[in-house]
């Protein structure tokens, strides 16, 4: 019976670990099987006939599934929602403008998950918007800020090649290499492991 329940806090350990299901490894690091969209975007919609907009929003995921309330400038709204999916790194997703307008969105994250872009088209638009009701375009983003716990830590661009070998800007850049791991890396609930434990040395 001793034997019973070490192998099965063993397993559980395990399963701590490397994430059970939750990640594959890439290169000897935890790479999320679905990417999120979790955190500050500035997006950068631009048209093929009517110039560019921005857009802009804190985004909360749960699953697969995203959205955030945004703020628009240079468009003929200032705010709407965009809602969606990530499958993988696939972005498929609806941008629901406050002055009638539809759009569909669809685009991919980059491997690090702090960019992404793709296109767009324009499903409906009425009112104000009825000028953009055929418009399709491409767009592309970065994210700002990524959300840890209760928290949100900024995400710094890339350092110049003149700044890179400092050693302030090493100790940055592996700042934030731990924060994204943590930020990553998922345990299972303790009381989960423990009910598993319990059940197999039953």
């Amino acid at each position: 019976m001793k034997s019973t329940i070490l192998i099965a806090l063993v397993i559980c350990l395990v399963c701590s670990i490397s994430g059970c299901g939750g990640y594959s490894s890439n290169g000897g690091s935890n790479t999320p099987l679905t990417q999120t969209l979790a955190g500050t975007w500035d997006f950068t919609y631009v048209s093929a006939t009517a110039g560019s907009a921005t857009v802009s929003g804190t985004f909360s995921q749960t699953m697969g599934a995203f959205t955030a309330s945004v703020g628009l400038t240079g468009t003929c709204s200032t705010t709407g929602t965009l809602s969606g999916t990530v499958t993988g790194s696939a972005i498929t997703g609806t941008l629901t403008e406050a002055n009638p307008e539809t759009i569909s969105v669809t685009g991919t994250i980059s491997g690090t998950g702090h960019s992404a872009s793709g296109t767009y088209q324009v499903m409906s638009a009425t009112g104000a918007c009825a000028a953009a009701s055929t418009d399709t375009g491409t767009w592309s983003g970065t994210r700002t800020a990524v959300p840890i716990g209760p928290y949100s830590a900024m995400v710094r661009t890339a350092e110049s090649p003149a700044d890179a070998g400092h050693p302030q800007s090493r100790r940055r850049t592996q700042h934030a290499h731990r924060l994204r791991q943590l930020h990553q890396f998922r345990l299972p609930p303790f009381h989960s492991c423990h009910r598993n434990t319990i059940r197999q040395a039953s």
